[in-house]
């Protein structure tokens, strides 16, 4: 969840496990007339690492309907759970197989990616954001909660 998103918002996400951030993932890699060129462009090891994705991406995924403040989330995202999600889009997108994004609240210390493959072995990339970093920002108005990385 990026920062400052409205109650409404994180309330929905934590009952569907669904975020503007997986909703836009899901049509930038499941687009199938990019597939191929998708998988390409992420071939290499550590292509997601750094400061800022690469431009391409960033572009995509504005386009699809993602916040600048969304994509700027993504990007603090530590560097080894994006290449744990980019090691399996590439493999996914090489097979042609369905590409499902998710989000969920847990435990541990740290953001985690999740990777699972359902019974038909679709790729479930699960973004585990650590409970700990749940914040209430406005008390004023119960209106935003961030969730940090």
């Amino acid at each position: 969840m990026p920062p400052y998103s409205s109650l409404r918002t994180f309330i929905d996400a934590l009952s569907s496990g669904e975020t503007n951030i997986t909703r836009c993932f899901e049509k930038v890699t499941n687009d199938s007339a990019k597939r191929q060129a998708h998988a390409q462009a992420l071939a290499g090891v550590g292509v997601l690492n750094g400061p800022h994705l690469p431009s391409w991406l960033q572009n995509e995924l504005i386009q699809s309907g993602m916040k600048q403040v969304e994509l700027d989330h993504i990007e603090r995202w530590p560097d080894s759970q994006k290449e744990v999600a980019r090691v399996q889009v590439v493999a996914a997108l090489t097979e042609s197989r369905p590409i499902h994004f998710g989000w969920e609240l847990y435990e541990g210390a740290d953001p985690l990616c999740d990777v699972r493959r359902d019974a038909n072995q679709d790729v479930r990339v699960v973004f585990r954001s650590p409970r700990k970093g749940l914040k209430l920002v406005s008390s004023v108005n119960l209106g935003e909660v961030t969730v940090e990385v």
